[in-house]
């Protein structure tokens, strides 16, 4: 009865073993394993052996081998069991290339004396694979000759894998010929093994002949068939070949055998049929396949990449975020690979950026790689370096490769050179980069250089270790054609068919001549009348220019004086309806059309409000004129990618820089490219120099005791003050003070000279502003009337007020060599000595601009930041009232960019090139999207975390961005 009892409680531990959820309950039945007095030393060394077993093979608990650990060390003298399953878990549990911990039990268990078995030898040669380390593994395989293993079809299969694994595939080869018994994993490692190969220098044509061979012995001996891994790889084998027959002879085989056709299958299929260029037959499988997951849909968009197929690539990207599948690395990879076959840098950035932003997927290496193929390609290298400096990682020979690559195809032998140099130092066994150079430097008629490289390599024994070589299918067999010969095909009978080609090209080039003789002569004979037809083709007349050509048919010249304005007016706002009604039944994922751009002319005197209005309607949108359309975008995203990710892309534009020249001349808001990267340099880097934060902390504070004493004054005398004059005019006297070392005073009004001058740089700011709807600007400027002449006279009064300061400090300058430079204006004077191309006394170089520079520059947030001392920082609820303050009232309204290519926006609308957009922080302070149904509520409280201040992103909140311009 005791007996019947111990063996039943023995079963149901073993049972419960068996059948464990966790690792909790193996603890549970552990313990009771160690402590229950029922169970005889011997079942509770096999129920512990049981549980050990569990532990290694069927947990897949991260924190199973470390349980197992902790039993086989306190097990005394395990047993050939115990070793075999540590081994195991340590070869399959641990990813770590660079563990040996297999190696270690394996050295302890022969040092025990025990001697290892056809289960020891497959998991140790495994961990030998998993570290590439052909060394050791030869090693391990003497042994298991040594113990007699050599025919264990388990061992055999571990070391094809082993030696195909470190890319010695003719021992691998050796093994497999001599095995007696093969299994379909032998098969499957030999073919796997030779498609690894082709890192090392290809090997897919031996692996199909392979699969050709496994089939004459299924049918011969009836024993092993190809399975679902056979098929796959094959279809790999295919793939890799361009052998589309051979290809479409493995799909019909995987249809008459009745296997299951999976995902892998279906996948293989596509990517197989991609490859060999049938890409509707490819899609054609795609289309098939159901619940189509991330692997498929990235192997389509892989084929339409390969094939510059870059716009059907992203719609098939939206087809499949429409269906909820999230893309991963690969995916990516795959679309940024289309854009560098088909040239789409546009795309290709914001892929880049979306990848991170919208998907969460970080960049890796192989991305970085594919973007700088893109630019590169696009002849884009400036850019280019500065992405490979701004990586997160180190670049890899794929990313400088790359580059390499683009500056070979562009002839950039100057960047070329540093690049393969650099490339060589890292991989100097590498023979592509010594080619690529010396192509470079024949390019450029460096046959020198070039001599001397290839004296290099051929010193250096640096030679191509896999022969070139191409592929062609023919009848559904393939042939390969190699540097080294061709046992396979009849060179001879080749050379003659080559000949015969040539001869008959030779004869159709000798009668085209002829022809193209002739034919060159008729149309000479025809040119001259050709020249005097009319041409109507491609023709487009304006309504105003259509309205004259009736006058002056009519011969009514009189009509056509007094009438003009009348045709002008009518002429344009025809022009403009018909330009409104066509952009209006255009759609090609443009952004929504909100109206004329003539709406803001009416809506002038409340501007801002109105886009307001229309930015609660639509977050994108755009209104048209005559000749492009002007967008707008209160969008977070649409805003970071306009400032940030596709910077270079969006300039002021030709028209910004036209409608601000005359005030501001050559200064950084009137200037693109190099003039204006120069000039932000050179403030960025004052701007932050400490001698200027000093004086203008000390400024700051001189000028607001004064603003102090004057309201005080004001105040006891009881006049009533306009308060926001009164801190405008204090912040002018500041900024000045600052920017030009001179007291203005405008806050006392005392200086008649300086009263002027405010006025008029005022006026000229709203001018300059009207000029945005005032379609016809240029022409009252040319005729010198209106507004135009008002600014004309008020620039006169600017600049002689600023050149007249300019003067001083020259002069004061010279008088005082030695001294600290403190304001802004010294430190720019210094710098035009040096730089007088990019640094000027032109309008706007250091004059008026330099006042609106510093306005931007030293704002409030600026003021914030350089005052720091402790009774300040206290001040919670200030930080949360100039920031709520700044949300609602931003400095800069509205700030428009120039769109210099076609690009697509993160929202998914188009932009043309030539297009003018505008991002509105006025209006984004007032979207509820963004703040909250309160968001029109001036509420410093939202700002407030537990009495502490919360900073919000400078993406919602433009004045305090961190982007590429000052808000």
């Amino acid at each position: 009865m005791i007996e019947s009892q111990r063996l039943h409680l023995k079963n149901t531990i073993a049972s419960l073993i068996h059948n464990c959820k966790n690792i909790r309950e193996l603890n549970e039945i552990h313990s009771h394993v160690i402590v229950s007095p029922y169970l005889s030393p011997n079942d509770r060394s096999f129920l512990i052996s049981r549980l050990f077993f569990y532990l290694c093979t069927v947990s897949e608990s991260p924190v199973s081998l470390h349980h197992a650990k902790k039993i086989f060390n306190v097990t005394p003298n395990p047993s050939l069991f115990v070793y075999n399953a540590m081994i195991r878990a340590n070869a399959t549990k641990i990813e770590d290339p660079r563990s040996c911990q297999s190696l270690f039990l394996y050295k302890e268990m022969l040092g025990s004396g025990l001697v290892p078995d056809c289960i020891t030898f497959p998991f140790v040669l495994k961990e030998c694979s998993k570290r590439v380390d052909w060394f050791t593994g030869r090693s391990i395989h003497v042994h298991a000759l040594k113990f007699g293993y050599e025919d264990d079809v388990y061992v055999q299969n571990a070391l094809i894998s082993l030696y195909s694994e470190c890319g010695i595939l003719d021992d691998a080869r050796r093994v497999f010929d001599g095995m007696s018994n093969r299994d379909v994993v032998s098969w499957n490692s030999m073919i796997v093994g030779c498609l690894r190969g082709l890192v090392q220098g290809g090997r897919a044509k031996e692996a199909l002949d392979i699969f050709h061979e496994m089939q004459i012995s299924a049918d011969e001996e009836d024993t092993v068939c190809p399975d679902k891994v056979t098929v796959a790889s094959a279809l790999s084998a295919c793939a890799a070949l361009g052998a589309i027959d051979q290809g479409k002879w493995v799909h019909s085989y995987l249809e008459r055998s009745g296997m299951e056709c999976d995902m892998v299958i279906r996948t293989a299929l596509v990517d197989m049929y991609g490859k060999c260029g049938c890409v509707e037959r490819a899609y054609e499988v795609f289309k098939g396949m159901p619940n189509k997951d991330v692997l498929a849909w990235t192997a389509m968009i892989s084929v339409l990449a390969l094939h510059g197929y870059g716009d059907e690539a992203f719609e098939l990207f939206k087809e499949m975020e429409a269906a909820r599948v999230r893309p991963n690395a690969v995916t990516f990879v795959g679309l940024l690979s289309a854009c560098a076959h088909s040239g789409l840098v546009e795309k290709g950035r914001w892929c880049f950026h979306m990848m991170r932003h919208v998907h969460c997927i970080e960049p890796q290496v192989q991305h970085y790689a594919c973007m700088i193929d893109i630019l590169g390609r696009a002849g884009l290298f400036i850019e280019a370096k500065e992405l490979i400096r701004t990586m997160p990682m180190k670049p890899d020979v794929f990313v400088w490769g790359a580059l390499l690559g683009a500056c070979q195809l562009h002839g950039n032998v100057k960047l070329g050179e540093k690049v393969a140099r650099y490339l060589i130092d890292l991989e100097p066994d590498n023979h592509a980069f010594y080619i690529i150079l010396c192509d470079l430097y024949a390019k450029s008629g460096r046959f020198d250089d070039q001599k001397r490289v290839r004296s290099l390599m051929k010193e250096q024994d640096i030679r191509k270790s896999v022969p070139g070589s191409s592929m062609i299918e023919v009848d559904g067999v393939v042939y390969e054609f190699s540097v080294k010969g061709s046992p396979e095909m009849l060179m001879e009978a080749l050379q003659s068919v080559l000949m015969l080609l040539s001869n008959e090209m030779k004869i159709e080039r000798n009668i085209g001549s002829i022809l193209s003789h002739n034919h060159l002569r008729y149309w000479s004979d025809n040119a001259n009348a050709a020249n005097h037809a009319p041409k109507f083709k491609n023709m487009e007349l304006k309504p105003v220019v259509f309205l004259l050509m009736i006058s002056l048919a009519t011969r009514s010249y009189l009509l056509t004086l007094l009438g003009l304005p009348i045709y002008l007016v009518v002429g344009f706002v025809v022009s403009s309806l018909v330009d409104y009604v066509r952009e209006l039944r255009s759609d090609a994922h443009r952004p929504p059309v909100a109206g004329p751009m003539m709406n803001q002319l009416i809506h002038f005197n409340r501007l801002f409000d109105y886009h307001v209005t229309l930015a609660r309607r639509y977050h994108t949108y755009r209104l048209i004129t005559e000749s492009h359309c002007e967008v707008y975008t209160t969008d977070p995203l649409n805003v970071e990618y306009i400032l940030k990710a596709n910077f270079p892309n969006y300039g002021k534009g030709e028209k910004n820089c036209d409608l601000m020249k005359d005030l501001f001349g050559d200064g950084i808001f009137a200037v693109d490219g190099t003039k204006w990267r120069h000039q932000r340099k050179l403030a960025s880097y004052e701007f932050s120099a400490k001698v200027l934060r000093d004086f203008s902390s000390s400024v700051f504070r001189s000028n607001a005791a004064k603003l102090d004493l004057k309201v005080n004054s004001e105040a006891l005398a009881g006049r009533e003050v306009d308060l926001q004059d009164m801190l405008m005019k204090s912040a002018m006297d500041t900024m000045f003070k600052v920017g030009f070392g001179v007291d203005l005073d405008t806050l006392s009004g005392s200086d008649e000279t300086s009263n002027r001058f405010i006025k008029a740089f005022d006026d000229s700011n709203v001018i300059v502003y009207w000029r945005y709807v005032d379609v016809f600007w240029k022409v009252k400027r040319f005729l010198n009337i209106g507004l135009e002449r008002n600014l004309k006279d008020n620039i006169k009064v600017i600049d002689n007020f600023v050149y007249m300061l300019i003067h001083h400090k020259r002069e004061r300058m010279r008088n005082e060599q030695g001294t600290t430079k403190e304001d802004i204006l010294s430190r720019f004077l210094i710098e035009s000595e040096k730089d007088k191309e990019n640094m000027t006394d032109k309008k706007g170089g250091d004059g008026s601009e330099l006042a609106t520079e510093v306005k931007d520059q030293i704002s409030v947030d600026e003021f914030v930041v350089n005052l720091t001392e402790a009774a300040l920082d206290r001040m919670q609820y200030l930080h949360a009232t100039l920031t709520e303050t700044l949300r609602l009232y931003p400095p800069v309204p509205l700030d428009g960019k120039c769109s210099n290519e076609d690009d697509i926006l993160p929202d998914g609308h188009k932009i043309k090139k030539g297009d003018s957009i505008t991002y509105m922080p006025y209006a984004m302070g007032r979207m509820a999207y963004i703040w909250g149904d309160d968001a029109e509520v001036f509420f410093p409280e939202r700002w407030l975390e537990n009495g502490a201040f919360q900073a919000e992103s400078p993406l919602n909140l433009l004045p305090f961005r961190l982007g590429l311009e000052s808000a």
